[in-house]
């Protein structure tokens, strides 16, 4: 089995009680079959609340009854899992055993990596200067799970090169992020309309490899700023959607502060606001963030257009994801300093947690802009 790993993957150490925002309440906590069985098991007093606090979703999958506050019955007062003190860690269902690492199988590759949706992660992440790197590594004696013969591998190794060309545009900190989101977008739109029409795109991947065509494409892209009336737009678009679809109770928190916000100054005096705040977010320190995010994403979905051949809609949920973190950190960027980086962390993993963890809000995302023609290249672009 082959492993392409984030290098900040093997990093991680659950923080516990110190953790400003526990893994433990909010959500539905799945547990598999296997486990289920072995709490029904478990003797006494502990496995009576066990059985009496789970609940089946379907035949093979169930889920603990949330108490007050959305938290899992087995949450101390301390923030401890009671299970993991009195059973083990190695008796915790598979999801509290893995979260927060996300594995995804593309072809005969497992990409490994962990989700932002958990606050210490985020922290990781946010504080990293460095680009993010990935490695390889192969387990020779487990075997993969797919059908080697089912791989289309031309197109399997025509999306990997892709996608290393696509993180080498990002993490090219010659220039702003703004120029490298613009890159990436003109690559991508080239590369989608040779994938449509079936045509080679070795010469494409050429092109975009040649650090003399690179700069000159982005000589004419560094002056040009974002169009703030299309960005304020889209904006509104998602904020007008999301209270039907991707709000929850953190996310509601967030979107009452964006409002306040937004609303609570003239039209003159918002653009003015607005260009204040948004110089922060573009400066060089949280160009690295918002990278190491654009990364994140690529790294997490990119392969789905292996099975749709659509890269092109990937890289334009990107774009839609980036423009919501930073619209909701406006608020925070105010008496003439940016976000701070305790709020940064809190916000990302909010936000992480809804479309993270629900592919199909991710998906409900991208339809909203696309059935209301937002999802041209033109478009895009004004939004960077």
């Amino acid at each position: 089995m082959k492993y392409l790993v984030c290098d900040f993957y093997d990093n991680f150490e659950c923080i516990g009680s110190q953790c400003p925002s526990t893994c433990c309440a909010g959500w539905d906590i799945l547990i598999d079959k296997e486990t289920n069985a072995f709490y029904d098991s478990v003797a006494g007093e502990f496995g009576d609340a066990l059985r009496k606090n789970i609940l089946p979703v379907n035949e093979t999958i169930y889920k603990f009854t949330l108490g007050q506050n959305g938290r899992c019955p087995f949450l101390t007062q301390e923030n401890l899992c009671e299970i993991y003190q009195k059973l083990g860690p190695e008796k915790m269902c598979f999801t509290c055993r893995t979260y927060p690492r996300i594995v995804q199988q593309y072809g005969d590759i497992s990409f490994c990596t962990l989700t932002f949706s958990c606050p210490e992660v985020s922290r990781m992440v946010l504080t990293k200067q460095t680009p993010v790197s990935f490695f390889f590594w192969e387990d020779k004696a487990k075997k993969c799970e797919t059908d080697l013969e089912t791989i289309d591998w031309n197109f399997f190794n025509t999306i990997m090169s892709c996608f290393t060309l696509s993180v080498d545009l990002l993490q090219n900190r010659t220039y702003p992020l703004s120029v490298r989101l613009r890159l990436l977008l003109i690559f991508t739109n080239t590369l989608q309309t040779m994938l449509d029409g079936h045509r080679d795109i070795t010469l494409l991947l050429e092109t975009f490899s040649s650090p003399d065509y690179i700069r000159e494409q982005a000589g004419p892209l560094l002056p040009l700023s974002s169009n703030l009336q299309s960005v304020f737009s889209a904006f509104m678009h998602f904020l007008s959607a999301s209270k039907q679809k991707y709000e929850n109770s953190r996310m509601t928190g967030l979107t009452k502060t964006l409002e306040d916000f937004l609303f609570s100054c003239e039209k003159a005096q918002l653009n003015e606001r607005l260009h204040a705040a948004g110089s922060f977010l573009t400066s060089p320190d949280y160009d690295i963030q918002y990278e190491h995010l654009c990364v994140y994403f690529l790294f997490r979905y990119y392969f789905r257009a292996y099975e749709t051949r659509k890269p092109l809609e990937e890289v334009a949920q990107l774009v839609y994801l980036l423009l919501i973190y930073r619209f909701y950190a406006l608020p925070y960027c105010t008496d003439g300093k940016g976000i701070e980086t305790g709020e940064q962390i809190s916000l990302f993993s909010t936000i992480s947690r809804v479309f993270d963890h629900n592919t199909s809000n991710l998906d409900a995302l991208s339809d909203n802009f696309k059935k209301d023609g937002k999802q041209d290249i033109g478009f895009l672009l004004s939004l960077i």
